[in-house]
C-alpha cells in the first residue's frame, strides 16, 4: 500500500461531522478531522461561502453555482451552537 493510500485511510477514519440541531442551514460545518500537518485529529468550526446566481452575474470568474468563494477554520473544543463538549465522551485518538 503506497503512502498517500494510507494516509487517506487515517483521514477517512478519524473524520466525524457534528450532528447539532442548531447549526445554521448552509455555510457552517463542525468537524472532526486531521490536517494535512497534524499528528492527530481536531474538532474544529468551519465557515465558507458558496457561489450563488447573483455572484455568478455579478463575477465572470465564477463558473458554477456552489464554487466555493471563501472559507475560514478554527480549532474548537465546544460547539459554539449548542455548547456541547465535542471531546467529551469521544472516541478520537
Amino acid at each position: 500500500m503506497r503512502a498517500h493510500d494510507k494516509w487517506m485511510k487515517k483521514i477517512e477514519a478519524e473524520y466525524e461531522v457534528h450532528e447539532c440541531p442548531k447549526l445554521p442551514a448552509a455555510g457552517v460545518e463542525v468537524i472532526f478531522d486531521t490536517q494535512l500537518h497534524q499528528s492527530r485529529g481536531t474538532w474544529r468550526l468551519s465557515i465558507y461561502r458558496e457561489a450563488n446566481e447573483e455572484d455568478l452575474e455579478a463575477n465572470h470568474y465564477l463558473e458554477n453555482i456552489g464554487d466555493l468563494l471563501w472559507s475560514k477554520s478554527v480549532e474548537i473544543a465546544f460547539c459554539p451552537y449548542c455548547g456541547k463538549d465535542l471531546y467529551d465522551g469521544a472516541c478520537h485518538r
